[in-house]
């Protein structure tokens, strides 16, 4: 179970009455969006994620073959990334989360389409 941040809530039942407790963990992502495309390529950046964490993922697929670089772990400083190499007019799906430790946020979802 996860609340609106995408952090862990465990239930314990006592005496009838129901308890939650929220772990602290990362916050999801915030204004995943595209920055600009082009036939090989596709810019994404995103707002600057609060809290404490360790490094921004992101992930990339293509319905007509894979991405060049299918996985990035990028830096909890940057706020952009060009994919380069792409299909023209091929169609990505990309998923952007972010990590601290072992867990990660619930994923942003986003699917965009180079220029033909």
């Amino acid at each position: 179970m996860r609340d609106r941040f995408g952090s862990s809530k465990y239930l314990r039942k006592t005496s009838g009455e129901t308890f939650v407790f929220f772990t602290s963990g990362p916050h999801p992502p915030t204004g995943f969006r595209l920055l600009s495309r082009s036939e090989t390529e596709i810019d994404l950046t995103w707002d600057h994620a609060p809290g404490d964490f360790e490094k921004y993922i992101l992930e990339c697929k293509s319905d007509e073959g894979s991405c060049p670089v299918a996985y990035q772990a990028l830096s909890k400083s940057v706020q952009a990334h060009k994919f380069s190499g792409l299909k023209p007019g091929a169609l990505y799906s990309f998923k952007f989360y972010i990590t601290k430790t072992t867990r990660n946020t619930n994923p942003v979802e986003l699917r965009e389409r180079t220029s033909k």
